[in-house]
């Protein structure tokens, strides 16, 4: 979904799109790179998991607010 709808582009090849929407995310994201399904599940087992954590939202995205 980012390589094809929500990153402007001229590049045809998938690779040119990876590296242009991987210099993006270095460039707009604080922690430098997009995050990943494992960074997801991590914090849904921590979420899962903590015994004294109610009620909160958790932003995994790397530092980076859209609003």
């Amino acid at each position: 979904m980012w390589l094809d709808h929500l990153l402007p582009t001229n590049a045809v090849e998938h690779s040119h799109k990876t590296e242009e929407f991987e210099k993006m995310m270095q460039e707009r994201i604080p922690l430098g790179r997009a995050q990943t399904t494992e960074d997801m599940g991590e914090a849904a087992l921590y979420l899962a998991s903590a015994k004294n954590v109610t009620g909160i939202s958790l932003s995994v995205s790397g530092g980076f607010e859209m609003n």
